[in-house]
């Protein structure tokens, strides 16, 4: 995890800033599989981890659905829309 941490700020000090993102993006999964006997997350976890550990420490300006369709639409199509079809699973 340090690693990652340290390459999204290296990512970000560069200007570049859609691999940092898409760096970021991924904790959520990675923290919530951690948590899992088997390492294994899904949609639903995402989203509980993050409303769980990062939407209180921003005052609810983002929730788990909003940041997960972000991940999913960001890791899936490239873009930065808000997928539903994301939202769902």
């Amino acid at each position: 995890m340090h690693a990652l941490l340290q390459q999204i700020a290296i990512a970000v000090n560069s200007g570049l800033y859609f691999l940092a993102l898409a760096g970021t993006l991924t904790i959520p999964d990675m923290c919530a599989g951690l948590e899992r006997p088997n390492g294994l997350t899904n949609g639903p976890r995402y989203r509980a981890w993050f409303d769980k550990w990062v939407a209180p420490k921003y005052q609810g300006s983002m929730s788990g659905g909003d940041c997960y369709g972000l991940r999913c639409s960001l890791l899936h199509q490239g873009g930065h829309i808000h997928i539903k079809a994301c939202t769902s699973v």
